[in-house]
């Protein structure tokens, strides 16, 4: 009997402590001038944990298809040099991470029900508000020394209508009243425990491979000749690209594609341009040499010849990079073909990179006496690596490659407008076009990061600010 009568205590005493809280929310809710009768019956009690995490934790934000990737047993890898911000790679796309700060805090919880359903009046429903009822009746009674507690089935029933639950009821507690309204204003209490707080999350931006950085790791082990071999160390492998470089795996082998980079002896090395001009130079001095046409020759006689005074790999690179197989169903078929914007691109280089500026005139008659005979050479090819100065006198060449400028895209607008004070949208699409990714087009960014004008029926971009 003692223990039942202890129970009965700790059950009173959690049914007031529950009167209690209800009060507190619906005072709370009248403060915030809220209908309790338009709102769920399940309220949610917020509190912080004794071992609240300030940063413990990282949020990640994350597109759709990068959420798919990982949903689907794929991996999320953050990598970068030391020098660089890091960046987070899947398997074919690249993305810079930033911090973000929000205004507000973020609030990590469990056991949070965000998806409550609005739900008619069950049958637990009336029977837990009847015990509101009674309970609100016995401390009444109590507070009155033993008021018969016999009424209370006659308090419960004095609205038959409604199974037994009062429509509106008021219980006296001491000197204070509880209000019980209909199912509406029913509260069901439960509590949801924050576990951290968050100030800022890391913000996703897709990006193209970062050709610099590629550089600067190869560059101290460029490759220019068999007899300067013995001074070269910190060779890298593949392996060692993969896990150092920002970029995906698939994005990292278009980048090495791209640039004068071939594998020797297991190790990824960068060619020299210079040591690659040399290797271009005889191959085209072999084609004329033999009264061969740059659009028809033979590649195996061409790797057997030169095989003497170069690695095989370094001539079939320049072969892969500066030409193709004629035989698309065989890509290593026999007959091979310069191609012939590149072939011209890359004398154009040979001559500028050891000056600044050229004059037009002379460049051109140069370069038109360098290339192999037959090949047409025009301005349009020096895309990306030079640009004509047409307002000087007389008119020059500068030598400006873009593989020389910031991957910063704010820093690269101003390196352009440093070179140049305006630039027409042809002109300057070179440039940006290695940035551009998804809907971030060439005309968007320029629009951006430059102002417009038009002059002569051209338009021209120049800098959004004037220079201070």
């Amino acid at each position: 009997m003692e223990l039942g009568e202890q129970d009965y205590s700790s059950h009173m005493n959690k049914e007031n402590l529950t009167l209690q809280q209800t009060e507190v929310v619906e005072k709370i809710l009248k403060f915030a001038k809220l209908d309790i009768n338009d709102l769920k019956p399940d309220v949610q009690q917020v509190y912080f944990d004794n071992n609240l995490q300030t940063d413990g934790l990282k949020l990640l934000e994350l597109n759709p298809s990068t959420l798919h990737h990982l949903e689907n047993g794929g991996k999320l890898i953050l990598k970068g040099l030391n020098s660089e911000n890091c960046v987070l790679c899947t398997d074919e796309a690249t993305f810079d991470v930033k911090d973000a700060e929000i205004s507000n805090a973020l609030l990590l919880v469990s056991g949070a029900n965000f998806d409550l359903p609005a739900q008619s009046q069950s049958k637990a429903d009336k029977n837990f508000l009847s015990d509101i009822e009674l309970n609100a009746r016995r401390n009444h009674n109590d507070n009155h020394n033993g008021t018969d507690n016999s009424k209370d089935s006659d308090y419960r029933g004095h609205d038959k209508d409604n199974d037994g639950v009062a429509g509106n009821v008021q219980a006296e507690c001491g000197s204070n009243t509880l209000a019980v309204t209909p199912s509406k204003s029913h509260i069901r209490l439960s509590k949801i425990r924050v576990s951290s707080t968050c100030h800022c999350y890391l913000e996703l931006r897709a990006i193209k491979p970062r050709i610099n950085a590629i550089m600067k790791l190869l560059g101290p082990t460029s490759y220019d000749g068999p007899e300067r071999e013995a001074d070269v160390f910190g060779k890298l492998t593949m392996n060692d690209l993969v896990s150092l470089l920002p970029a995906s795996n698939t994005e990292l082998v278009c980048a090495l594609s791209s640039l004068n980079i071939v594998e020797l002896n297991g190790y990824v090395r960068m060619v020299d341009f210079d040591y690659l001009a040399r290797v271009i130079s005889s191959i085209s001095a072999l084609i004329e040499e033999n009264s061969w046409h740059f659009g028809s020759f033979s590649r195996l006689e061409t790797l057997a010849t030169l095989e003497e005074l170069y690695p095989v790999e370094i001539i079939d690179h320049a072969l892969q990079s500066y030409g193709y197989s004629l035989g698309p169903a065989n890509p290593h078929s026999d007959i091979w073909q310069l191609d012939e914007e590149k072939v011209c691109k890359f004398f154009a280089e040979m001559l500028l990179r050891p000056t600044t500026k050229f004059n037009l005139e002379e460049f051109l008659t140069a370069w038109k006496d360098s290339v192999p005979e037959g090949m047409m050479t025009q301005l349009t090819q020096l895309r990306g690596i030079a640009f004509l100065e047409s307002e000087t006198q007389p008119a020059v060449i500068r030598y400006f490659p873009v593989q020389n400028l910031s991957e910063d895209i704010k820093v690269r607008f101003e390196e352009l407008f440093e070179a140049k004070d305006r630039w027409s949208l042809e002109e300057i699409t070179p440039y940006i076009e290695p940035l551009t990714v998804g809907k971030l087009t060439v005309s968007v960014l320029v629009m951006k990061h430059a102002r417009s004008f038009s002059s002569s029926g051209v338009k021209y971009f120049t800098r959004k600010y004037m220079k201070q």
